[in-house]
């Protein structure tokens, strides 16, 4: 059994896996692993793979599987008794493996790590970061967390199987997931160090799509389960004021930084919050839509 094993879920990933794969591939970390791509795509991403990446163990699926089913079936296929999960667009830093291990090795059991944005060239792509990601900055401090992004996590296998996997809904897994660890009683530690690079959406319609999805699913989940936010659920004509609310909350993450980085951020705030503003409105809306939805199949 090898200690290690990398899971990579993949869907239409053709212009991004390379990326990926070659990234990991080139971990420097003292040791065998193993790479397992979970792949449902329709855009040639399998073939890619085939053809360049032959020493990675490739699932084509028939039929589109949502990432965390993805996950759980490469769990399954995964000899390592540490599951390492990264995304097909997320390209992890060349000491990422070597963090997770030396983690492990210190008594941790779950481990997340920073997420950067892959391109900041991109208006979109920054607002979208500090949408998705600005906790969990590579500048943030060590610390113990209660939730972390699927794009940089990694688990002890026997605590990923006890769990049952990630749960098998479309977006906002992640949260679900380290929701039930915590109140299981189990440690998630977020390390700046252990890091990815995320190549976050740089145009409006894949950009607002993936926001309005992301806020449906939020708010299933916390009808699913109580979980921070909850309280939206049972007001949900109240969704106007949630841009504000994450408004207000990234700037409280802004202004706990360093002077330098205060001046930085919010300049660089600034200048993206009319497109951060808008996808939080959707992200909003998708919310809404969510309440509504898990309302009507519960009475149904």
């Amino acid at each position: 059994m090898k200690r290690i094993s990398v899971i990579i879920p993949s869907f239409n990933s053709s212009t991004t896996i390379q990326h990926c794969l070659k990234a990991v591939l080139s971990q420097n970390v003292g040791e065998e692993f193993e790479v397992v791509v979970v792949d449902s795509s329709s855009d040639g991403t399998e073939k890619v793979i085939q053809e360049s990446f032959p020493e990675v163990k490739l699932f084509h699926l028939k039929e589109k599987a949502i990432p965390g089913k993805a996950r759980n079936i490469g769990a399954k296929q995964a000899k390592g008794d540490i599951l390492a999960f990264t995304d097909s667009d997320c390209i992890p830093d060349e000491s990422w493996l070597r963090g997770v291990v030396e983690n492990f090795e210190s008594g941790t059991q779950i481990v997340g790590g920073g997420v950067e944005n892959g391109r900041p060239e991109s208006l979109i792509s920054r607002a979208e970061y500090y949408i998705e990601f600005r906790e969990f900055s590579s500048n943030s401090p060590k610390r113990e967390i209660r939730f972390l992004p699927s794009c940089n996590f990694s688990i002890q296998r026997t605590i990923f199987e006890q769990i049952g996997g990630f749960p098998d809904v479309r977006a906002s897994e992640d949260a679900l997931l380290a929701h039930q660890l915590t109140e299981k009683g189990f440690k998630i530690v977020f390390d700046p160090s252990v890091k990815v690079k995320h190549l976050n959406r740089n145009r409006w319609n894949p950009y607002l799509r993936n926001q309005f999805v992301l806020g449906k699913y939020a708010a299933i989940v916390r009808r699913i389960m109580p979980m921070p936010g909850g309280f939206f659920v049972k007001i949900p004509y109240a969704f106007p004021i949630l841009p504000w609310i994450r408004t207000a909350r990234t700037l409280r993450f802004i202004f706990q930084n360093s002077f330098k980085r205060v001046v930085q951020q919010f300049f660089e705030f600034l200048i993206i919050y009319p497109i951060f503003f808008v996808g939080s409105l959707v992200w909003s809306y998708g919310f809404y839509c969510g309440v509504k939805l898990s309302k009507n199949t519960k009475q149904t």
